[in-house]
């Protein structure tokens, strides 16, 4: 399942008898920088998670891990705890604003040359 507005998404194993769901297991939730940063602002992104099924086992079968899928090959180059939430928190006391002005950029309107370049001048100056 991923959610349609920011790039958040985990995996769900449903196991099922005849169609009956007898119980939902999430594993590997890959949470997003998006998410993280609306969730630091001040304003979260209100996840509207959509399924896509990558594979369905049909039988008797005993059945271990997930496979044949590439999920999150190229990841973040810096660790959002300890370099950008401090920029990102300093930068929410100073300009009030910026939860209103990245939700409707980021989230709604995935304008990722916003992103890229909050997080380069949190990189740069993290106190400004």
């Amino acid at each position: 399942e991923f959610c349609q507005q920011c790039p958040i998404h985990h995996f769900q194993r449903d196991c099922r008898i005849f169609g009956v769901s007898l119980y939902v297991e999430c594993f590997d939730e890959h949470d997003a920088i998006v998410s993280q940063i609306a969730t630091d602002l001040g304003r979260p992104c209100i996840h509207n998670y959509v399924g896509f099924p990558m594979a369905r086992r049909w039988g008797f079968l005993y059945y271990r891990g997930y496979g044949g899928c590439i999920c999150c090959i190229a990841g973040p180059e810096y660790d959002y705890e300890r370099t950008l939430r401090p920029g990102i928190m300093t930068r929410k006391l100073r300009q009030p604003n910026l939860k209103d002005e990245f939700y409707d950029a980021v989230v709604l309107k995935r304008d990722w040359k916003y992103l890229r370049s909050l997080i380069d001048s949190i990189k740069v100056d993290p106190v400004r």
